[in-house]
């Protein structure tokens, strides 16, 4: 992200419709359909947003039992504020052994 504009500076258009993994410089971790970047905004679709302090599994964990059994969403529609965003990937690539 373009931190002076707010505005993605990336190209995202790989990420357009696909299953996403935002990792936040939080606690948080938001899984979703990535449907637009606006702004300084990503816009998910479907999603999952889940707080990695509940429950016991890590992050990885967390991931990786998603690949395996789909997204399970709490949200039709989130906009995720970009400056907290520390990297998108998309939900494929998550390895898991």
């Amino acid at each position: 992200m373009d931190s002076e504009t707010g505005r993605w500076a990336g190209n995202l258009d790989r990420f357009l419709g696909e299953q996403v993994v935002l990792d936040m410089a939080s606690t948080l971790l938001y899984l979703g359909r990535l449907e637009a970047a606006e702004g300084d905004c990503l816009i998910l679709t479907d999603a999952d947003v889940h707080d990695t302090r509940e429950g016991h599994h890590s992050k990885e964990q967390y991931l990786c039992e998603v690949r395996t059994l789909g997204v399970r969403p709490n949200r039709r529609r989130v906009h995720v504020l970009g400056r907290n965003v520390i990297s998108i990937s998309l939900l494929s690539e998550v390895v898991s052994d």
